[in-house]
């Protein structure tokens, strides 16, 4: 797959949207629309560069999440959409990115899938775009004739993701801006200059956000809870170690397992795999197979990430406590929270990792094994 840039006109003050605040600066849970919205693109590999173009008199994005993210360049927009999309398109170079995406800032439940759908037709035809479309269900009428009834069969409303040759998009967009030939979207400008276009069924979840009533339709609790649980015997022998959370623990005691034996890695595995309705993770790795003999856990992991990225999920936040009496486990949670952060690509502010004890009880409690509780929740990508 080719390398994409994603352009995000972001430089607007939604009058409609009634708010001193703009609109794509609101917040729906725990982050803003503009948030939501970026992190769609940065959570795709093949997406190496997100450029947003910004208001002059804008200092809103300076706190948001992304901004540190190397992915993201921040552009200075102008009075209308054509003039923001041309001063980001100054930012792309079409030898190295051929292609490109335009999204609106105020449309964050793009679904990856749909997007990678769109690609891959891209790819087969030789048009210069690929534009998202969706009927209209109301009637319409026109009002620039008097509110004269319309057929609304003739009609469909354009939406963002749109896909274009880069070079077509830059002769387009400049022309327009020279012409002083304001288009609401990037597809008119290339429609007007004369270049050909595909057209496909788009997504009605990925609706834009335009009145404040648009918010009373959004779950602030727009996520996914799932718990693992894990237990592993013990087996004492003298200047072994374990490996919890990927860190190599010198130990005394052996934790018997087919795998390497990571528990914190198997719950978090088996968490996150039922917070996204999957199986468990001896379904996927099942211990009578051998290629899984002395497997690397954080494998495990990895296969159910990619398992809910294919259902348009991520994690959100990992909470986990490790039971045990031995070994200490204190000097090494830093390590094991970095290592986890980098695992499932978190900040490691939303990952906790806690180690108590059971107070003797069980056989946890006299050293002869030990137990880990996950608890994460999912957010959509």
């Amino acid at each position: 797959m080719s390398n994409f840039v994603v352009i995000i006109p972001a430089a607007g003050i939604g009058e409609r949207f009634n708010s001193k605040l703009p609109k794509q600066y609101t917040s729906i849970g725990d982050s803003s629309i503009l948030e939501k919205t970026v992190s769609k693109f940065l959570s795709q590999d093949y997406i190496k560069k997100v450029i947003i173009s910004v208001s002059s008199t804008d200092s809103f994005y300076q706190s948001l999440n992304f901004i540190t993210n190397p992915k993201v360049h921040i552009v200075t927009g102008g009075d209308s959409r054509m003039e923001s999309v041309c001063n980001a398109m100054h930012e792309v170079d079409s030898n190295e990115f051929p292609l490109t995406i335009i999204h609106d800032a105020v449309r964050p439940f793009l679904n990856i899938q749909s997007l990678d759908t769109m690609i891959d037709k891209f790819a087969l035809n030789n048009k210069d775009g690929i534009v998202p479309c969706i009927d209209i269900n109301d009637s319409i009428r026109n009002r620039a004739l008097g509110f004269s009834p319309a057929n609304r069969e003739d009609f469909v409303a354009v939406q963002t993701p749109q896909i274009f040759k880069t070079k077509s998009l830059q002769e387009s967009i400049n022309k327009g801006v020279k012409d002083k030939k304001f288009f609401s979207d990037e597809s008119q400008a290339l429609t007007h200059y004369g270049f050909d276009l595909d057209f496909v069924v788009g997504d009605r979840e990925n609706f834009k956000i335009s009145f404040p009533e648009d918010i009373n339709l959004i779950s602030p609790f727009d996520s996914f809870v799932g718990r693992g649980i894990d237990f592993h015997k013990y087996e004492y022998c003298a200047g072994s170690q374990i490996t919890l959370a990927g860190v190599k623990i010198k130990s005394d005691h052996k934790i018997i397992a087919h795998s390497d034996g990571d528990i914190i890695f198997h719950a978090l595995a088996d968490s996150l795999l039922g917070a996204g309705g999957f199986r468990d993770i001896g379904f996927y790795f099942p211990d009578n197979d051998k290629s899984n003999f002395q497997l690397d856990s954080s494998k495990i992991v990895s296969k159910s990430l990619d398992l809910l990225k294919e259902r348009g999920l991520m994690p959100k936040n990992i909470d986990i406590t490790v039971v045990a009496g031995v070994p200490k486990l204190t000097k090494y949670i830093d390590d094991m929270i970095v290592k986890t952060a980098k695992l499932t690509s978190l900040a490691k502010e939303n990952i906790s990792i806690k180690a108590t004890t059971s107070e003797g009880l069980g056989r946890v409690g006299d050293s002869s094994g030990i137990a880990v509780y996950s608890l994460v929740s999912l957010t959509s990508l």
